[in-house]
């Protein structure tokens, strides 16, 4: 699977929600259907502004059908209310290797 870092080199939120953007419209061109995007959780005590905003980006990409879902990989846990009710046919798509990964800086996404 392939991934993308949006919050290397310390970018602004700004820069790196555009960066998002260009990634998944990338992505759909060349008709990748998962990836991932790291995004950084705040491993300083605070919130992380990349993570929040990149999380608000993607719920206004999913309402404008841009992508069709996107699911945190701290997420990724049989017991989490957000993995059992996340999209059935997305879900077959997570693997083994994401649900041991159980990366809160990461977040996956379907195009």
């Amino acid at each position: 699977m392939i991934s993308f870092d949006i919050h290397k080199n310390k970018a602004s939120v700004y820069t790196a929600i555009n960066s998002l953007d260009d990634y998944i419209k990338r992505n759909k061109k060349l008709k990748i259907r998962l990836f991932s995007v790291i995004v950084g959780h705040g491993s300083t005590g605070g919130s992380h502004k990349i993570k929040t905003a990149a999380l608000i980006f993607l719920e206004e990409a999913k309402v404008k059908n841009k992508i069709r879902g996107y699911i945190l990989g701290s997420d990724i846990d049989i017991f989490n209310n957000k993995y059992i009710n996340f999209n059935s046919k997305l879900k077959k798509d997570i693997t083994r290797e994401m649900h041991q990964k159980h990366n809160p800086g990461e977040i996956y996404i379907w195009v």
